[in-house]
């Protein structure tokens, strides 16, 4: 941006800032006079205030602070309101302000035309003088200040002085009158710079301030060929073909700048013929005026104008706006045209007819015309100045006879010094463009048969071709701007003229028909330049081409390569291909040195070094014999011999010259100066690298040794700079002419590419390669239209088998793509896609530097191109090309990752193919760009892209090759997907939130019918190329296509749990372990963020899935042992707890068990709240109850601590029943499977801890029903037999002292408690148990052990069974209600005597028996409804038969080898039952039977019969039997009838016992002899005469015989009757030789004296 000019002698920043101070202290005076009157007016003050503060801020420069004035409109608002006003003092400060801002080029284009209404209704209300006076001196200072100002904005300034200089003030109409022609002579001041510039400016109309143009600028200058001492000499014959050159060029910008002008008046208004004969002459005099940018030009107009200019567009000559009568030629530059018009109206005016340009009401008077068109011709005499023809249209047969005999002189057989006159004349025709024109026009155009013009170029061309035979000395140029023989027509003789002098004409014709044809190049004028271009062309080339093929001086060959390059110009933009391509090839065969003249670029060798080998040696293997012959034919040129001519460095400079100024205009013949450059670039490195080494050399040896410089040494920076920036400028290029230079790059790129030469590791010829990448670079803004062939050769580059190509190939696609995608979109546009063709076309050929240049490409569809290559490259079969590549997309993702949309599918997809070909070289690169992506880009994913990223994470950890990727994919990468999601997810305004399922489902189809396009497409092209080429997807089963009817939220989730759910069974532990660690952590994480739905498809989908598919693998997985073999003998061991697979297995088994249960405690208000809550509940209880009893000891352990982590949660508090009795439900299945045999104790240990934990939580809510499932759970536990001691194991410790905890017991779970008991007794002693009285079926346990294991358990249960039966909280009616399977079970084990006769079973059955016999036969006395006589009647047989049995089996061979201590000790548990009956039995009163005397006679029968075990050697239980008969009797009291019945059944069956004792004592003693009677006969005879002698019994208890006297009835009355009974045994006994009987007898004897025969004798002793 220009700096506005400044008046004073302050800087232009305290301008700036004086500027913003004065503009305040006027603001708030308009905002002081208008707060009451005008609010309005005051707010928009008062903002303007703010806002100038504002910008006095935020600039930090004049310029900034003035653009920003000039963009702001709350500064220039208050002001124009305040002109709307009628308050003069406020219209007196807002229109000097205005004035203010205007002189410091503070206002924007837009608001002039509103200024200067405002201005004009200041006029037209008649305000008051120095208003008026100041708006005049406002438009003063736009004409002065704005340079740019023209067309209709200044007729209105103009229109508005006029008016001023109407008024009726004298003052007004005398300041008017001086500032008229102030006006305009700085109107015509500015066709005079207008002038100037262009002819100061001719070769960079279009440049530009930028700094990397300015050095292409640079370099084209250095190449002009014009140098050296003759620059001076040769400026004058060049100025004219100079403006000549750019002549088009100049007219096509002028037609584009009057595009911009609008009309003033829509009316047509005919001109005088005056005027119409004047329009011409005025046309033709302006002819020469070009456009350029003044360096004064206001930053206001400078934008819009400037871009107007530089465009060339053609105007329609017939436009109504510009190719009307009422308007300038259109050949005319923008100040040119303000001032014709200016001129033509000030004509009109003065002369009486309406003006064309400003408005038809504008007046002046004639005076004042006058005045000022004399003032315009007088001082601006220059610009009227014109050329006029010397011939007439007139003399057309006149001059065709002329030219003809003119040209008849050059013929063969006419004189020399005619032949030269000839020359001469052809000359000065040739300086004419006008006279050359006519010509055509006369005698060539429409197949005049006269072609005066082609026959005048065709005899100077033959006559050029006669000078061949000259030799190259006279290949001179001369001075000819005196005609020799013209001036010398007067003398006689014709004088000598020299060789050199004649080819100098020649050359001046030559120049002069080019410069001519170029001169009139103008689209306004027909098809005269292509037909003369077509007319003269042969003839031009062939002397040009003889003339270069001939010259050796460097002036001549200036001037003819100048002519060269401006007619191959004219022919270009004429479109003459033909003549075009000719000059180029005659221009580039001159440039190749002479050594290299009839080489190919390619083939060009140093020192035998080709671009198709250093040595046979190095011949590709693919060569054949051929090939190598041919290239050993090659010539092995020296370094020395690729030093090229002046005449060569002259011709490349002007070949360079044409590539860098008219490029527009090559089209096809682009690849001739392509391969001519390929030629140079290598002899211009050989000259650099010759010079380097020739300084080394110089440097090192001494002065005198020095040798003189090559010719072009110096010339050789400048080349090179020249070339490297040709392709760099060339984004001036159209796209019509840019396109042409890219295809001769695609071309020479497939030449180089082609040759089969290359050196796999050496370098090569990259010069097209390296050219094509330049002049993509340089073209980056509009690269979509040239990707075609840029992709197509980077491809064949990245795949060429020579390792340097390839990476530069690489390298060089990545610079591009990373440079294209840096590129902003335009700043007027809010989408780069709204670039408009306007837009587009106005900056076509505005060169703009790379930096600040805007892109005019759609970025989606290019980025789609670029990735679309990368991803072909990286198919390519060499790896160096895949690694390079991938690192390529990472580095792409660090610089423009933030730019990228539509290629993130492509970009994954690339990455997902990496990680499933499992390709190890690549992998660790691929994920470097995972890592970026994940740590960077995940927002700015869509959903597609991020569900595909989760598809590359997901292939990265199950990759095999790096496990140490696999473990951070799955640990990182998935975190961080994670916690996006769950951030997104938080996030209300989330794309992911905001996208509803209708939208997402429609973009699914969308992309899904592109994906089988593309996939189609790419199947086809695998045919074609009969490769297999797949990019991989989404899988068709994911849940984002699966799931239709669920959020995109949701679904992202989905995805993202369920690839975590398949890399759970991931065959590596680490990786598979790491994932369910992952996935249920993020799931604790975040699940309070997820939907209900989400979750309960997330709980049924993956979670419970994936337990049961990790389960699937461990039942699978190997058994054998997996330790690592490191070689050599050396074995890695495993751990024994890992080294199989199905222990590893195992591990990962336990993982997702333990986690599902910390989700569903931490989660469970949420999960509670599900639908199928209840169902997913039973569901894990069933899996723990599964795998509670797995054979993995692991695995079973992890699962019952499950379940007891959750009997310790709040999820089985009372506040949830139903979920408790779901618990219980699975703890009592799990009862048996957990003590069989195959079960392990710890896992075992922990179930009975999560089943004592979940009693003692749930105890005091327990009703019957859930006490007797208790109790079906303890049962089995009861049963547990450990395998390696014979306690009591935990289990059963527990039950029993669980049991034991449980009174106070009620009614109704009495008799199952007892009955259980009584199956653990069952089972011990063998006994098939039934029980009468039980609710529940308990559970069938194997008995897997012999019975000796279970005796323990037995024992503790007969004591147990006998504390609650006998515990004071157990009612009567309970024990009655289980009595009697007590007994039938306590019955049969203390049977167990007899079979296991070393068991303590029946010992302890006997005791607790006999603890349980008063209570019990109490219990079933009383009145109960479960209870009846018959009922009653059985227990007591039942007990009766158990006791008989019992006490009267034979004793087993056992017992009989036992020491007399145990038999005694035996002995006691029979007496102990013995005397249980004599005590609870035979004397209990009130027995409930039908049949009382049945019981008693049987109780009385086993004791009767008890008495008689003596002889099998049980003294003690017949001395028991016998003492608890006799105490019967004894005890019997008159004050309890029912013991005297109960005696008097006794006492007889006791009697007959004894009598049959004595008996037999008596037999067996006399029958002995001197042989005593065996012991226990003695003892038992002296135990029952004791026993006999001790018995008194109460009255009515003794029942005398039928056979007894009746006279002794009287006897009977005493004490002891059953004396007199036994007296006549008990005297047989007296023969007895036993002492100890005898003593007893006579006891006895003595008794029945003192009871009976009243004597009072007492025994001795």
């Amino acid at each position: 941006m220009n700096t506005p000019s400044m008046s004073g002698g302050n800087t232009p920043k305290a301008n700036g800032l004086g500027l913003l101070t004065v503009l305040q202290t006027e603001l708030r005076s308009i905002s002081q006079e208008a707060r009451s009157k005008f609010p309005a007016i005051k707010e928009a003050s008062e903002r303007g205030i703010l806002k100038l503060k504002y910008i006095e801020e935020q600039s930090t420069s004049i310029e900034t602070l003035i653009v920003a004035l000039s963009k702001s409109e709350d500064v220039l608002k208050p002001f124009l309101m305040s002109c709307d006003t009628k308050n003069q003092k406020m219209v007196s400060i807002a229109i000097g302000s205005i004035l203010k801002l205007i002189s410091q080029s503070a206002v924007s284009i837009t608001t002039l035309p509103l200024i200067l209404s405002k201005m004009s209704m200041l006029i037209d209300i008649g305000s008051e003088e120095p208003v008026q006076l100041k708006v005049l001196q406002g438009l003063l200072i736009l004409i002065t200040t704005l340079h740019d100002l023209h067309d209709d904005l200044l007729a209105q300034c103009l229109v508005l002085c006029f008016r001023l200089h109407c008024s009726k003030n004298t003052s007004i109409q005398k300041t008017s009158s001086a500032t008229l022609p102030q006006i305009t002579r700085i109107i015509f001041d500015r066709v005079v710079l207008e002038m100037n510039n262009s002819n100061n400016n001719n070769n960079n109309n279009n440049s530009n301030n930028e700094d990397d143009h300015q050095s292409n600028d640079a370099a084209t200058m250095e190449l002009n060929p014009i140098g050296g001492d003759q620059q001076q000499q040769q400026q004058q014959s060049t100025t004219e073909s100079t403006n000549d050159d750019n002549q088009q060029h100049e007219n096509n910008n002028n037609n584009e700048q009057t595009t911009t002008t609008t009309t003033a008046t829509n009316e047509d208004v005919s001109t005088t013929p005056n005027n119409t004969d004047e329009q011409p002459q005025q046309q033709q005099q302006e002819g020469g005026v070009s456009i350029t940018n003044s360096s004064n030009s206001s930053p206001i107009l400078t934008s819009s104008v400037s871009a107007t200019a530089s465009t060339p567009t053609m105007i329609d000559p017939v436009s109504p706006t510009l190719g009307n009568n009422n308007r300038a030629p259109p050949s005319l530059k923008p100040c040119a045209r303000d001032a014709y018009l200016l001129l033509q109206d000030l004509c009109h005016i003065t002369g009486g007819d309406n003006p064309c340009w400003l408005p038809p009401t504008t007046t002046i008077s004639r005076a004042t015309g006058l005045e000022l068109i004399e003032m315009i011709i007088s001082v601006h005499q220059p610009i009227f100045t014109h050329f006029i023809s010397k011939y007439s249209e007139v003399m057309v047969t006149e001059s065709d006879v002329l030219l003809t005999k003119s040209i008849r002189m050059l013929e063969s057989d006419s004189t020399p010094w005619m032949q030269v006159l000839a020359l001469e004349s052809f000359k000065v025709y040739s300086e004419d463009p006008q006279l050359l024109r006519m010509f055509y026009k006369n005698y060539d155009k429409d197949n005049n048969a006269a072609k005066i013009f082609e026959n005048m170029a065709s005899s100077i061309g033959r006559y050029v071709q006669t000078l061949y035979v000259l030799d190259s000395s006279h290949y001179v140029f001369t001075n000819t701007a005196k005609n020799r023989l013209m001036d010398m027509l007067w003398q006689t003789e014709a004088p000598a003229v020299r060789e050199s002098y004649i080819i100098s004409v020649c050359t001046e014709c030559i120049t002069g028909i080019v410069n001519s044809v170029a001169e009139i190049n103008n689209p306004d004028v027909d098809s005269f330049p292509h037909g003369m271009a077509s007319a003269c062309w042969v003839a031009v080339l062939a002397a040009i081409s003889m003339l270069l093929s001939k010259a050796a001086d460097e002036t001549l060959i200036q001037i003819i390569l100048k002519s060269l390059q401006s007619f191959t110009n004219t022919c270009g933009e004429l479109h003459l291909s033909a003549p075009r391509d000719a000059l180029l090839t005659c221009l580039c065969k001159t440039t190749t040195p002479p050594a290299l003249a009839d080489q190919q670029p390619s083939d060009i060798s140093i020192d035998g070094e080709s671009n198709s080998g250093r040595s046979s040696n190095m011949l590709d293997k693919s060569g054949n014999a051929d090939d190598k012959n041919k290239r050993d034919q090659l010539p092995m040129l020296t370094p020395s011999q690729y030093y090229p001519t002046s005449k060569n460095i002259l011709s490349v400079k002007t070949l360079l010259n044409i590539a860098h100024c008219m490029g527009s205009v090559l089209d096809e013949a682009w690849i001739l100066v392509l391969e001519t450059l390929e030629t140079w670039d290598k002899v211009l490195k050989t000259m650099h690298q010759q010079q380097q080494q020739e300084e080394r050399t110089s440097s090192s040896s001494s002065v005198n040794n020095v040798s003189s410089p090559r010719i072009g040494q110096g010339e050789v920076p400048i080349l090179i700079t020249a070339m490297n920036s040709l392709f760099k400028s060339s984004s001036q290029l159209d796209e019509r002419s840019i396109n042409f230079l890219f295809d001769a790059l695609a071309k020479l790129c497939q030449q180089t590419l082609s040759k089969s030469g290359f050196q796999i590791n050496s370098p090569t010829n990259m010069f097209a390669i390296n050219k094509l990448v330049e002049a993509s670079m340089a073209n980056l803004s509009r690269i979509d239209k040239l990707w075609g062939f840029v992709s197509t050769y980077i491809v064949e580059t990245c795949n060429h088998k020579n390792a340097y190509v390839r990476l530069f190939g690489v390298d060089s696609l990545t610079n591009i793509i990373k440079t294209a995608l840096s590129i902003p979109a335009p700043p007027s546009s809010e989408n780069e896609d709204d670039v408009t063709d306007e837009a587009a076309s106005e900056s076509e050929d505005e060169y703009v530097p790379a930096a600040k240049r805007y892109r005019k490409w759609n970025i989606e569809r290019m980025q789609v191109e670029f990735f679309n290559t990368i991803e072909e490259i990286s198919f390519s079969q060499y790896v160096d090309t895949k690694e390079k590549i991938l690192e390529s997309i990472h580095q792409i993702l660090s610089s423009s990752g933030q730019t990228l949309s539509t290629a993130w599918p492509i970009l994954l997809s690339i990455l997902l193919r990496v990680a499933q070909n499992n390709e190890k070289a690549f992998i660790p690169i691929a994920f470097e760009s995972l890592k970026l992506i994940c740590n960077e880009f995940l927002s700015n994913l869509t959903p597609e892209c991020l569900v595909l990223t989760i598809e590359v994470i997901s292939a990265f950890v199950s990759q095999k090759s790096d496990i140490n990727i696999s473990l951070t994919a799955s640990s990182g990468q998935l975190s961080d997907l994670t916690y996006f999601l769950a951030n997104e997810n938080a996030l209300a305004t989330s794309k992911y939130n905001t996208t509803t399922i209708e939208q997402i489902n429609q973009s699914i189809d969308q992309t899904r019918n592109t994906e089988d396009k593309d996939s189609q497409q790419l199947q086809m092209n695998n045919n074609r190329s009969s490769s297999n080429r797949t990019r991989p997807s989404i899988p068709n089963s994911s849940p984002f296509y699966v799931e239709r009817k669920q959020s995109v939220m949701c679904r992202m989730w989905l995805c993202a749990y369920t690839s975590m759910k398949q890399l759970c069974i991931d065959q590596r532990p680490a990786i598979r372990n790491g994932v369910i660690v992952s996935l249920f952590q993020t799931l604790t994480n975040f699940l309070h963020l997820l939907d209900k739905d989400l979750i309960e498809t997330i709980l049924w989908n993956i979670l419970f899935p994936l337990i049961e598919e990790v389960k699937q693998c461990s039942e699978l997985a190997d058994k054998e042992r997996i330790d690592s073999d490191l070689g050599g003998g050396v074995m890695l061991l495993v751990h024994h707890s890992r080294n199989t697979a199905q222990k590893q297995w195992d591990e990962t088994q336990v993982l997702p068990i333990g986690r599902m249960i910390i989700v569903f405690k931490t989660f469970f208000d949420t999960l509670s709240q599900l639908p199928t809550f209840t169902k997913a509940w039973e569901k894990l209880l069933n899996i723990l109850e599964t795998e509670s009893k797995s054979s993995s000891k692991e695995v079973s352990m992890a699962s019952i601590s499950s379940l007891h982590e959750i009997v310790n949660s709040n999820i089985t508090d009372g506040s949830h029943h139903e979920l408790s009795e779901s618990v219980w439900e699975t703890i009592l299945r799990l009862s048996t499977k957990l003590t069989d045999s195959t079960s392990v104790a710890k896992t075992l240990t922990v179930y009975i801890k999560v089943f004592l934990d979940l009693y003692q939580k749930t105890k005091s809510s327990l009703n019957h029903a859930q006490m007797l499932r208790v109790l079906q759970i303890l049962y089995p536990l009861g049963l547990y037999i450990p395998e390696t001691t014979t306690d009591l194991s935990n289990p059963q410790v527990h039950t029993l002292q669980m049991i034991k905890s449980f009174p106070p017991i009620t009614e109704e779970l009495f008799p199952t408690l007892i009955s259980m008991l009584l199956k653990y007794v069952s089972i011990g002693i063998s006994y098939e148990y039934s029980p009468s009285s039980c609710e529940v079926i308990f559970p069938n346990v194997a008995i897997t052990k012999d019975l000796v294991y279970y005796s323990l358990i037995t024992e503790k249960s007969m004591e147990l069974i006998s504390e609650l039966f006998l515990h004071p909280t157990t009612t009567n009616s309970m024990r009655a209600s289980i009595y009697e399977d007590i007994l039938k079970v306590f019955g049969s084990a203390i049977m167990t005597k007899y079979t296991k006769y070393h068991s303590n079973v029946w010992k302890l059955a006997v005791s607790n028996l006999i603890k349980m016999l008063p209570l019990g036969l109490l219990s079933i006395n009383e009145d109960s409804n479960s209870l009846n006589d018959i009922k009653r009647n059985m227990i007591w047989t039942e007990l009766i038969d158990s006791i008989q049995t019992f006490v009267l089996h034979e004793r087993n061979v056992a017992a009989n080898s036992l020491s007399p201590e145990k038999k005694t000790e035996e002995d006691r548990y029979d007496v102990d039952l013995i005397n249980a009956i004599s005590k609870e039995m035979v004397g209990f009163s009130g027995i409930r039977v039908e049949r009382v005397s049945i019981i008693r006679d049987r109780l009385v029968e086993i004791l009767n019969e008890g008495s008689m075990l003596s002889p099998q050697g049980r003294e003690k239980v017949s001395q028991a039997c016998y003492q608890n008969l006799f105490s019967v009797c004894g005890k019997a009291s008159t004050t309890n009838s029912e013991s005297i019945e109960i005696a008097k059944i006794i006492l007889p069956v006791l009697l007959k016992r004894c009598k049959e004792v004595l008996q037999r004592f008596v037999v067996d003693e006399r029958q002995s002899g001197n042989c005593p009677l065996p012991r226990h006969r003695l003892t038992e005879v002296s135990f029952i005469l004791k026993e006999i002698l001790n018995l008194q019994l109460q009255p009515g208890i003794y029942q005398p015989s039928s056979s007894m006297n009746p006279n002794s009835s009287a006897l009977l009355g005493g004490k002891r009757p059953h004396l007199l009974e036994l007296f006549t045994i008990l005297s047989d006994c007296i023969c007895t030789s036993e002492k100890e009987i005898k003593e007893l007898l006579k006891n006895i004897f003595y008794i029945v004296a003192q009871e009976f025969l009243f004597l009072d004798s007492a025994p001795q002793s």
